[in-house]
């Protein structure tokens, strides 16, 4: 079902040509991926318990960072909190799911074929092909679909503010690339409170590029979509039949990740005594046991970019730039132990006093990836250094004259 929905990586369909020219996600750390699968060959299988294991929980952290990345910009402008958190939670979760899937269907050839227990070697090898599948072909998927997601969702909010009073128009690009499908729907024209949106709202598809126009209301005629509803759910996959705002997720609730049943009733509080005759919503309780440690690593992030960007002064490295890049970056490379962030994340405050205490050499090392050089030019190089068993990484850059600027603190292991 996972590999009908995603289609064949040498697909030439008219939804998968789309995906050509499309945003590749940044890729996933080989170490973490050898981690999280070292965990499968220990355990001799995978189980939902093993989502809680600190390897496993990077590998879903790192997932879910990549398509935050493209989620976050349209979800933190002009949307209410609530509902911005809510999709937060959605792409964990699916991260989540999608981790657990990729390992048990890596636990598959965890044996040779006399049914002996392989090495490591041979079978993170023999998984490869898996690995590419999930972290590759089907995360640029997932994340390029997420992107539009997010900003229909925010688009939504926006809409429901009036949407007794507008129209809806749906809008294709109107290019060559656009499918028959979406072409049938281009220009209806229906009450933004029409039940219609709940189903046909974009993004319709991988790499759907659709969307909806405001009209005031009753400037033109309505469509009939009686014939037209029919052949839209014929033509359009169950799984992208939805309205991201107004059921405020980023991912179909009817992802194949999440099972048959999906994982709703999981959260009911009539099932809440039986969670463990559902595998679906074993998985569901496991991922999310560290859910408040992570909303409070947000917020704790939150709290220092309000406090904005400022300077601190130092004996040995002159004035240190604080910016909410530094933020990031802190959160980013602490992944997957939310303890760790929390930790990184508050010496940012002891920063100042850190670098005061440091009294070994000072080192600016050059950009190590001719990749680097090439996207920042006028990066100078790092300085890393290690105090009170954190690594701090500051950098210079010929933009703000030599100034050192606070890159990451990172808890060494």
């Amino acid at each position: 079902m996972l590999s009908a929905l995603y289609h064949a990586n040498d697909c030439k369909c008219i939804d998968c040509l789309a995906h050509q020219e499309e945003e590749v996600p940044p890729p996933i750390s080989e170490r973490v991926l050898r981690k999280s699968f070292k965990v499968v060959l220990e355990e001799k299988e995978m189980s939902p318990q093993l989502l809680r294991k600190k390897p496993v929980r990077r590998l879903i952290g790192s997932i879910s960072d990549r398509i935050c990345k493209v989620v976050e910009p349209a979800i933190s402008k002009n949307m209410p909190q609530a509902m911005a958190d809510k999709l937060r939670e959605d792409v964990f979760i699916f991260s989540g799911f999608k981790t657990y899937h990729q390992l048990k269907e890596a636990s598959e050839l965890l044996r040779d074929k006399k049914g002996a227990f392989k090495s490591f070697d041979q079978f993170y090898e023999d998984t490869k092909g898996i690995r590419d599948k999930y972290n590759k072909n089907w995360l640029k998927a997932e994340y390029n679909y997420a992107r539009r997601s997010s900003e229909m969702a925010a688009r939504w909010a926006e809409i429901e503010k009036d949407k007794e009073e507008i129209d809806l128009v749906y809008q294709t690009v109107g290019d060559g690339r656009v499918r028959p499908a979406h072409q049938d729907l281009n220009e209806i024209c229906l009450p933004a409170s029409h039940p219609f949106w709940n189903r046909a709202f974009p993004p319709n598809g991988w790499n759907c590029r659709c969307t909806v126009r405001e009209e005031e209301k009753g400037e033109r005629a309505y469509t009939k979509i009686e014939g037209l509803e029919d052949k839209f759910n014929e033509s359009t996959p169950q799984h992208f039949r939805f309205n991201p705002g107004k059921e405020q997720t980023i991912f179909p609730k009817k992802h194949p990740y999440y099972g048959k049943n999906g994982y709703g009733h999981c959260q009911t509080g009539k099932l809440a005594s039986d969670l463990n005759k559902n595998e679906e919503c074993e998985i569901l309780k496991n991922v999310l046991h560290e859910e408040q440690e992570r909303k409070e690593v947000r917020e704790l992030e939150k709290r220092l970019r309000k406090e904005g960007s400022r300077t601190i002064k130092t004996k040995r490295f002159g004035e240190v730039l604080i910016s909410k890049i530094g933020f990031k970056e802190t959160r980013n490379k602490n992944t997957g132990d939310y303890k760790k962030q929390k930790e990184a994340l508050n010496k940012v405050r002891d920063l100042e006093d850190m670098l005061n205490r440091y009294k070994g050499k000072i080192k600016v090392d050059p950009p190590n990836t001719e990749e680097k050089r090439i996207k920042r030019p006028t990066l100078i190089g790092y300085t890393t250094i290690v105090v009170d068993g954190f690594e701090i990484c500051l950098e210079k850059d010929k933009v703000t004259k030599g100034m050192y600027k606070f890159y990451f603190i990172r808890k060494k292991e």
